[in-house]
């Protein structure tokens, strides 16, 4: 099924609405302290590696959270709403 316009501007709007909510909701000094805390937490900017697998895995579920709050706070709309370019290669 192709997307038409109509469900690509209500997916960007949700998004829109979606990022603007969690900078509403991290942009206080309690939503600091706790993306401060879940950074710490959530192994931002460090290996999650532990040498044991299972323990590494959760330790990466923990991770994948934080980088989805914070991806999702500096997510680029304006390159989401522009038209997808055609491969021109075939």
């Amino acid at each position: 099924m192709e997307p038409t316009q109509e469900n690509e501007a209500k997916v960007l709007a949700a998004r829109k609405q979606l990022k603007e909510d969690y900078l509403a909701t991290f942009s206080t000094d309690a939503g600091k302290r706790v993306l401060t805390d879940l950074a710490n937490r959530c192994f931002a900017g460090r290996t999650s590696f532990n040498g044991d697998a299972y323990q590494t895995v959760f330790n990466e579920g923990r991770r994948s959270i934080y980088i989805h709050i914070v991806g999702t706070m500096n997510l680029d709309l304006e390159r989401l709403a522009q038209p997808k370019k055609e491969d021109t290669n075939v």
